[in-house]
């Protein structure tokens, strides 16, 4: 068979696969005639296939409680996650198990997840603590999140550990991570990642728990991570050569060099999803290459509210009080996410 005719069939192949794959409405919302009333009853259906998208309808509460293992390769797209969209507001995706590889998930608020699965993608989602799940969860992409865990005990994104190939080659990029419970690290065991461009901050104070912590052979630049109440608990147990441009709240190690130590509590300004950088932050322009620390610098700068790129939302919404002969005037604005 010659090579022109192998290059036809595998251009076929691959534009069937496109044509075929479908879109699903998530709503448990009847009177909204949705195509499933759960992610779950969705993964179950024979309809969904992979390749398909989900998106789950703003105001969907069905799975806020639920717990879902997503075992097909299929993308997931929701509203974003502060409610913002209003008049309505967002949907929750409850706890996913993800076991599908090249699984995306989007604009999501996830009760917590666990990544069992190759190339998972977690984009411009609200997670509450990520784990690794398994000897296959390579690859994962973790990006523009904001990501918190408000247990007593456990880790806000936890790998297989700091030598294992299980969770390997990482990217956490320009995400916020807040470590809120007692015993609880931030980031811990991951092998061969890239961590760039986040905040990573401890805000319970209790000792011997750390932002940054047991992590071996990996690039971890122009992030700002600190420990306001154990400063010198900001990084532990990670290799010298690994740490470069970033603002610690302590340097314990002297081969810690290539990081800018704060001499000053001035670092941004604002909370939640602000940290908008001080005019003199230690974090300005610290970056490699003369870039800003932090969120908002990198290639990927953080989008408030995890709205998707291209979304619909309402901007402004009127319903007049009075029917004019039998009828209400409704005006809607409507814009799309763009960047």
């Amino acid at each position: 068979m010659n090579k022109k005719l192998l290059l036809a069939m595998a251009l076929t192949a691959f534009t069937a696969t496109i044509v075929n794959a479908r879109s699903w409405r998530i709503n448990n919302d009847v009177t909204k005639k949705p195509n499933f009333a759960s992610i779950g009853s969705a993964i179950g259906s024979e309809k969904v296939q992979d390749g398909d998208t989900l998106y789950l309808d703003p105001g969907n509460t069905s799975t806020s409680s639920g717990s879902f293992i997503v075992s097909k390769r299929v993308t997931i797209i929701g509203c974003g996650f502060t409610g913002a969209q209003q008049p309505y507001s967002y949907a929750s995706a409850g706890a996913l198990t993800i076991t599908a590889d090249s699984t995306k998930l989007l604009g999501l608020n996830v009760s917590c997840l666990y990544i069992g699965a190759k190339s998972v993608t977690v984009e411009r989602c609200k997670v509450s603590g990520i784990t690794s799940n398994g000897d296959k969860c390579q690859y994962a992409t973790i990006r523009n999140c904001y990501i918190t865990y408000n247990g007593s005990i456990g880790t806000v994104i936890k790998g297989a550990g700091k030598t294992s190939n299980n969770s390997s080659y990482w990217i956490i990029e320009n995400c916020i991570v807040l470590s809120n419970g007692t015993y609880t690290h931030a980031i811990q065991a991951l092998y061969k990642a890239t961590i760039r461009n986040n905040l990573i901050l401890r805000t319970e104070n209790y000792k011997s728990y750390c932002c940054l912590s047991d992590i071996g052979n990996s690039q971890i630049i122009n992030n700002i991570i600190i420990n306001p109440y154990f400063k010198n608990l900001a990084v532990n147990d990670v290799d010298t050569d690994q740490l470069n441009n970033n603002v610690l709240s302590s340097n314990t190690r002297p081969d810690y060099n290539r990081c800018n130590v704060l001499t000053t509590d001035s670092v941004f300004t604002g909370d939640y999803q602000e940290y908008v950088l001080t005019e003199d932050s230690p974090a300005r322009g610290y970056g490699q290459d003369g870039k800003d620390c932090g969120i908002f610098g990198g290639l990927y700068p953080y989008v408030k509210g995890g709205r998707p790129y291209g979304h619909p939302y309402f901007e402004q919404y009127n319903v007049s009080s009075r029917p004019e002969e039998g009828k209400v005037n409704v005006s809607l604005k409507i814009k799309t996410q763009n960047e």
